[in-house]
């Protein structure tokens, strides 16, 4: 075979081919779990901003992963034949550290659910945690959208985020749903909240999608009971 003819390069190639795939391979093997417990520590991370516990923005995954099973329980509820379960996160009073396979055990201080739905220029998700009262917004945390930087974007900084805690579900005639007024405007009613200057489209958006979410949530609260162990 000559050492640069076409059947030694093809060989040559299928060979580092072969080599560096059983190393990637190898190597995502090694790493699998850390790159799962990674990504939960997110989308932890985001559910425990929600509820308004405080984490450290060095806190590595392990720890945020140790606090989340120390303070909050996932339980799924049923929904409609067929569709997805709905998935709530009980958060409670930290008691410190629980031992291996315990429940938190602290009083219940909120409950979170997942919200989302179609933005101006792609998807859009989140954690809205209410207070015990199912009435009443404890906090919310958008962590993942594809909206224009300094405009709709504008749903992932702290002031927007803030915006929502303690306003209620329901405005005066009883309609779930939030009202977004000018920013710095004094709120008139219990359910408003400042809107984004300039991201009209997104913030129509996240105003239908939260009143849907909410409802389903709300009924889901009535058929299971949720909320009044």
């Amino acid at each position: 075979m000559k050492k640069h003819g076409p059947v030694y390069m093809w060989c040559y190639t299928v060979a580092v081919a072969v080599v560096f795939g059983f190393a990637l391979s190898f190597v995502n093997q090694l790493t699998a779990a850390k790159i799962k417990a990674n990504r939960q520590a997110v989308m932890y991370r985001e559910i425990m901003r929600a509820l308004g516990y405080v984490l450290r923005d060095d806190a590595t995954s392990g720890e945020v992963l140790a606090r989340f099973n120390a303070a909050v329980t996932a339980r799924e509820y049923a929904r409609a034949p067929g569709g997805p379960a709905l998935v709530v996160w009980e958060g409670r009073e930290e008691t410190g550290v629980p031992g291996e396979g315990a429940a938190p055990r602290g009083k219940v201080i909120g409950y979170a659910f997942r919200v989302g739905g179609v933005g101006f220029w792609g998807p859009i998700e989140g954690v809205l945690a209410l207070e015990p009262d199912l009435a009443t917004v404890r906090g919310i945390s958008f962590f993942k959208d594809e909206e224009t930087p300094g405009l709709g974007h504008e749903i992932n900084t702290d002031w927007f985020r803030d915006a929502f805690k303690g306003t209620k579900l329901r405005n005066a005639e009883g309609a779930v749903g939030f009202e977004f007024t000018a920013r710095g405007k004094e709120p008139k009613a219990p359910n408003e909240v400042d809107a984004i200057t300039g991201a009209t489209e997104t913030t129509n958006s996240v105003r239908a999608f939260l009143a849907r979410n909410i409802e389903a949530f709300l009924e889901a609260a009535r058929t299971h009971g949720i909320g009044t162990r």
